[in-house]
């Protein structure tokens, strides 16, 4: 692996056409033009000689590419002995080589394949599943390693039917190895011939796409008595194979959450092991990519659940980079932002004749959204939704809209969070916050008598909210209690009316959707409270 920057010589940066150089081009004019040629291993040395996560992952891809060279050697090796068993009417062992692609394409078009998104058994990793369409109506069950073919869960693959006399029913049993597999597939067959509810059987020939990701691991415990640098990797999603990773220093990684990615090779037939084990091994190869932390500690079992779930932000990398920062306004306590005057002029100003208020949970940091209504003086009825306006702070493709875009969401945890935008917006600028002036983007609603929708009229604006309520106290407010906790009575009366009209306008509004199908959906909120030391002395399930 080579990395080089590759700079024309002076007589030939005028010209329009495209120019190749060679590596032994550019070996010559290092010297007279400034040009570096060096590997990639003389690079780290060279600008990064204090960075062991580079130099560690440097290694991890030698040692795959390593591997990848070696199972090349081995595939050679089992093609001749395949031909001689072939030759001697022996059956090989290991998986069935893939269809080409093109005759996959025709037996899905032709109805003879099925292909589809493979979904692993949760509590049957030897129980498989893809959808088979109206033509099936309903699921294919795919059973076992051998029929899965090296296919792992998320993969798009082509499914053949197997034959009617192997169809079943599926199995409701855990499995963990073969032993327990085969005697799920023993209770599947005997409640097949009790049961009308089968299904049909099928085998991948071949797949579509990989679902590549990475996977958080953990070393099995022999392997660090075996010594050796190959060993086995237990992921901790439970639908995952033990996955091979070859690492210098095993005991280095032991009881450590590591961060590995599969390395497969789609034109091989099998899942090779190295070192003469046999070569229908059912553990896919991978490689190291960074250890996360000791096990059963706080911080790392958080970074193993962001990289399951494939959430670009981690403990290390949760800080925005510096051109994001610099692309934020001044939100000082010696220099608190205020709205631009210019932009004022553009914007619909709701200040002083809407009252405006929020309704979050306790202690509730980015208030993104308030609301506001008021009856007008022709009878109707004003109701209005303001969203924090924060485009107007993050512009298209800058730096920090490509870093919100990659965390795509705020994300929230028993005891932190994860945020998609800086504080500096979230918590203040973009935060309708009480008292303070905000732009917003809002919906107006102008309703009748009956609450029937008489206008509307979309648009950006800059509000002053009244109040950051809570629901608890919107709640009292709502059943007519005469003082509120943490409201002044004067904010209090003044707020009583509006919430009062809301709830009126939400029962209407709810009615004609139930009345029209709606489907309204609940759910439990969890509530964690914890203590200094960061452990958790009480759940509450709201």
């Amino acid at each position: 692996m080579q990395s080089c920057r590759m700079v024309p010589p002076p007589s030939k940066r005028a010209s329009t056409n495209s120019v190749t150089f060679t590596q032994s081009d550019l070996t010559s004019q290092e010297s007279s033009v400034g040009i570096v040629v060096c590997s990639v291993k003389q690079y780290l040395d060279r600008f990064w000689p204090g960075c062991a996560v580079l130099h560690e992952l440097m290694g991890s891809l030698k040692d795959a590419v390593f591997e990848e060279d070696l199972t090349l050697e081995r595939i050679r090796m089992t093609g001749k002995v395949g031909e001689l068993l072939k030759k001697s009417n022996v059956g090989e062992p290991g998986y069935e080589e893939y269809k080409a692609a093109d005759e996959l394409e025709a037996g899905v078009k032709s109805g003879r394949y099925f292909q589809g998104v493979l979904r692993v058994s949760p509590s049957n990793r030897d129980q498989a599943y893809i959808n088979g369409g109206s033509k099936i109506g309903g699921d294919i069950l795919i059973i076992g390693n051998r029929h899965r073919n090296r296919a792992v869960h998320g993969d798009v693959v082509v499914v053949e039917l197997l034959s009617e006399n192997s169809w079943t029913v599926p199995a409701n049993s855990m499995s963990y190895d073969l032993d327990m597999a085969k005697a799920a597939e023993e209770v599947g067959e005997q409640l097949a011939r009790q049961s009308s509810e089968i299904r049909p059987t099928g085998r991948v020939l071949g797949v579509i796409t990989r679902n590549w990701r990475s996977y958080v691991a953990t070393v099995q415990e022999d392997a660090i008595d075996q010594g050796g640098n190959v060993l086995l990797t237990i992921p901790l999603d439970p639908i995952i194979p033990k996955i091979r990773v070859r690492y210098g220093d095993v005991r280095a990684i032991s009881r450590q959450r590591i961060v590995g990615e599969q390395l497969i090779f789609l034109g091989h037939n099998r899942w090779l092991l190295l070192y003469g084990r046999p070569t229908t091994s059912q553990y896919p190869n991978g490689h190291y990519v960074r250890s996360l932390g000791p096990i059963h500690q706080l911080d790392t079992e958080i970074s193993a659940i962001l990289v399951e779930h494939e959430i670009s932000v981690s403990q290390a990398t949760q800080g925005f980079s510096e051109a994001s920062l610099r692309e934020m306004p001044e939100d000082t306590q010696q220099n608190p932002w205020k709205p631009d005057p210019t932009e004022l002029k553009r914007r619909r100003d709701l200040r002083e004749t809407h009252t405006v208020f929020s309704i979050d949970p306790p202690n509730c940091q980015d208030i993104d959204d308030a609301l506001s209504v008021r009856d007008l003086n022709d009878g109707t009825v004003e109701l209005g939704v303001h969203i924090a306006d924060v485009s107007y702070f993050v512009k298209e493709n800058t730096q920090t809209d490509l870093e919100a875009r990659a965390r795509g969401t705020t994300v929230y945890l028993a005891d932190r969070r994860f945020d998609m935008l800086p504080a500096v917006l979230s918590e203040r600028i973009c935060s309708l916050r009480g008292n303070v002036d905000r732009f917003a983007v809002s919906i107006m609603w102008t309703l009748d008598q009956s609450y029937n929708i008489l206008s509307t009229w979309f648009g950006r604006t800059v509000i002053r909210s009244a109040c950051e309520m809570e629901y608890e106290q919107a709640q009292k407010l709502l059943n007519g209690a005469k003082s509120v906790e943490g409201l002044d009575q004067s904010l209090a009366q003044k707020l009583r009316q509006p919430i009062l009209r809301l709830a009126e306008v939400l029962h209407v509004f709810k009615a004609r959707r139930s009345a029209k199908g709606a489907l309204e959906l609940e759910s439990s909120e969890v509530k964690f409270r914890m203590e200094e030391g960061q452990g958790i002395n009480d759940i509450n399930i709201l």
